[in-house]
C-alpha cells in the first residue's frame, strides 16, 4: 500500500511539472529573463502594447512584434 501511495504522489508531481512547463513555453519570457538596460524609452509595438524600451520589445516580442508609430498603444504597458 505504501508503494502505491508513493507511486501516485510521484505520478501526480510529474504531471504537474510537465503541465507547468507546457504553460510557460507558450507565453513570452518573463521580464526578468530579458537582459535589457534599465533606461526607459517607451516603444509602441505592432501588437498594441507599450514596451519599456526597444530591447524589451525584441525580447518579449520574440521577433514577431515590430516597433511602430501608426498603432494604437493605449493598452496596458507590459
Amino acid at each position: 500500500m505504501a508503494k502505491l501511495t508513493i507511486f501516485c504522489f510521484a505520478l501526480i508531481f510529474g504531471l504537474l511539472v510537465v503541465l507547468q512547463s507546457m504553460s510557460v513555453e507558450g507565453g513570452p519570457p518573463p521580464v526578468s529573463q530579458c537582459r535589457c538596460p534599465k533606461r526607459p524609452g517607451p516603444v509602441c509595438g505592432s501588437d498594441g502594447h507599450v514596451y519599456f524600451n526597444f530591447c524589451q520589445l525584441k525580447c518579449l516580442g520574440k521577433g514577431k512584434v515590430k516597433p511602430t508609430i501608426n498603432n494604437d498603444c493605449r493598452r496596458k504597458p507590459i
